[in-house]
C-alpha cells in the first residue's frame, strides 16, 4: 500500500515499482511538500520509470559494503 508517514520530523513515502516496495525519505518537513514528492514518484512509476532516482537508491545488501 502506498503511504506517507513521518520518522522524527521528516516525511517518508512508501510505494511500489515493478513489484518491489520502495521506502524513501522525501527530505521534507511539511506534509504538503511531501505529498508533492509522493505524487511525482507515483507519476513516474505510472509512466514506466522504475523506482527512485539512482542516487537515492541502495539495496540493503549493499549497505554494509558501502559503509
Amino acid at each position: 500500500m502506498d503511504m506517507i508517514y513521518t520518522r522524527g520530523q521528516v516525511f517518508w513515502i512508501t510505494y511500489y515499482s515493478g513489484g518491489t516496495t520502495i521506502w524513501a525519505s522525501t527530505g521534507k518537513f511539511k506534509q504538503k511538500q511531501a505529498e508533492r514528492v509522493w505524487k511525482e514518484r507515483r507519476g513516474r512509476v505510472a509512466m514506466g520509470a522504475r523506482g527512485v532516482p539512482h542516487v537515492e537508491s541502495m539495496r540493503c545488501a549493499k549497505v554494509p559494503t558501502a559503509l
